[in-house]
């Protein structure tokens, strides 16, 4: 085949344009990735989202008087008053503290161990940061202890939380040194956000050199790679009642390394049909990923739930109101029953790097927020259902391991078989 003699001119061309839209983007980013940097508050030193006394007696189940009583016998640290003479809104980390005075902060009881879960999907655009930033803040408000995972390289969750990739984080400041064995722990990683009871391991550019670190440890045997981020997250997690993921939105190295960590897996699927196509193919890539992993360990690998979320859901629009109930009726109790819904203030919340649940109030109608805010705690509600039923699933396991009665009759039952 014979080159063109403008080919040169043309290719040069094509990449200095190339270059100059590259450079421009960057440049646009770093304005963006600078705008909360500039406003009057810094989320990193924030104490985050304040509640009234009435908020705050419906989170830990008494009344005013009974909260008012409480600080004035000592037990309790009231808010400071302000300038006008008129209380300041209690803090998160106020309504912690009286979870943990009147011991109602919920979680996992002794013996269970934290679960870890994930909102994936192999494509882009399905909401899975979107709704992992969220539904961290909708558990460390309920008074979870919550780790999350930033373990895409874009750093979206990160920017949510306050820090800018590239410019407030470093490689070192990743997983990276961990995958890397530079550390024994995740320890270094793990930062405070503006939500108390929240914590994150941030990621920035440079994380997704990791894919090709474990990729060549793949390649060459050496060790067990695809168990390495589960490891880490065990040196951490005993702090922590859940550890939440944002894995990337590929299928990678990292992406089969988050997989082999969960307990839980949450698949986001907007209700369009090129996107339930597109989930059908996730979860026959996710059944063939899942016997490699199995077969890599020796073991086969189970999940204690897998459930579909509609995600980016339009009430009351036919296409969407269609494919819900097909992927309700192809998919059965795998799909949660609230949907996760598009609405203008998510995209107003995240025109600002924040979320919903960080807004002081409607960007738009007050109805707009109000059904929102419903949407989301819905969602998440049943998020929550999920952790619980697991945490009890697995006492009830402990507690039949432990009866004299099921011991002797697994036995007997183990002979009578041989």
């Amino acid at each position: 085949m014979t080159t063109p003699q403008n080919s040169t001119i043309k290719n040069s061309v094509t990449l200095e344009a190339i270059g100059r839209i590259a450079d421009e983007s960057e440049r646009i980013i770093e304005a963006l990735k600078s705008a909360p940097v500039d406003e009057s508050e810094d989320r990193q030193s924030s104490t985050g989202k304040t509640y009234t006394i009435t908020e705050v007696g419906r989170m830990v189940g008494k009344t005013a008087v009974g909260i008012r009583k409480a600080e004035k016998q000592g037990k309790l640290i009231p808010p400071p008053t302000k300038e006008n003479g008129r209380r300041a809104p209690y803090t998160l980390a106020q309504v912690n503290a009286m979870r943990d005075y009147w011991e109602c902060r919920p979680g996992r009881k002794e013996g269970d161990e934290p679960i870890r879960f994930s909102f994936q999907n192999f494509k882009g655009g399905v909401g899975k940061t979107t709704l992992v930033c969220h539904c961290a803040q909708y558990l460390a408000q309920a008074g979870y202890r919550v780790l999350l995972l930033d373990c895409d390289s874009q750093g979206s969750s990160t920017i949510t939380f306050g820090y800018h990739p590239d410019a407030d984080i470093e490689g070192d400041d990743t997983l990276l040194p961990y995958l890397r064995g530079e550390q024994t722990s995740l320890d270094y990683a793990i930062r405070s956000t503006h939500w108390d009871g929240l914590d994150l391991i941030p990621a920035n550019l440079d994380l997704y050199s990791a894919e090709y670190f474990l990729a060549s440890m793949g390649q060459s045997g050496e060790g067990d790679w695809i168990s390495l981020l589960e490891q880490g997250v065990s040196t951490v997690e005993d702090a922590y009642d859940i550890v939440l993921f944002d894995p990337p939105p590929a299928l990678g190295m990292i992406s089969l390394s988050v997989l082999r960590a969960l307990d839980g897996l949450i698949v986001p699927t907007p209700p369009a049909m090129y996107d339930f196509h597109s989930t059908s193919s996730f979860f026959r890539m996710l059944e063939e990923v899942m016997e490699t992993v199995g077969e890599h360990l020796g073991a086969p690998v189970e999940l204690d739930f897998v459930k579909i979320l509609t995600s980016k859901h339009i009430s009351g629009r036919q296409a969407h109101e269609f494919v819900r109930g097909l992927m309700a009726e192809s998919y059965g109790n795998n799909v949660l029953l609230s949907p996760f819904v598009q609405s203008a203030e998510i995209d107003n919340a995240s025109s600002e790097w924040k979320t919903v649940y960080d807004l002081d109030g409607p960007t738009s109608s007050r109805q707009t927020y109000k059904r929102c805010l419903e949407s989301l705690d819905s969602v998440f509600a049943e998020v929550r259902e999920l952790i619980d039923a697991v945490w009890q699933a697995r006492s009830s396991e402990r507690k039949l391991s432990l009866s004299p009665k099921t011991s002797s009759a697994r036995s007997t039952k183990d002979v009578a078989e041989a």
